[in-house]
């Protein structure tokens, strides 16, 4: 699985523009930009798998107090098929703090 930057204008993700399962989402994630900020790699991202988007998956703004919230949700023909722990699995390990390095939190809230 390989996760693509969603960026932070329309016009440079011409790519997600003429793909049909993005309408929806990369318009309401260009505008949660506009509300969090576009701090890479603290950004959303399509998940690309043998060479289709299968979902989104992201960070809900940068981290504060060493704490981040991710989001992910995975396109219809690919659930209950493993791609949303994949997706989660990409976002953690292929993300360093710039001023922590390699941070691991995971938190469960019921």
């Amino acid at each position: 699985m390989k996760l693509l930057p969603i960026h932070e204008n329309i016009a440079e993700n011409q790519a997600f523009q003429v793909n049909p399962v993005c309408d929806e989402s990369l318009e309401m994630m260009i505008e949660y930009y506009t509300k969090i900020g576009f701090v890479p790699p603290w950004i959303g991202y399509y998940a690309e798998l043998n060479g289709e988007l299968v979902g989104a998956a992201g960070f809900k703004g940068k981290p504060v107090d060493g704490t981040v919230e991710i989001a992910y949700g995975t396109f219809e023909p690919y659930q209950q098929q493993g791609v949303g722990t994949a997706m989660c699995g990409c976002l953690v390990s292929t993300v360093t703090d710039p001023d922590d390095g390699d941070v691991w939190e995971w938190l469960y809230i019921s």
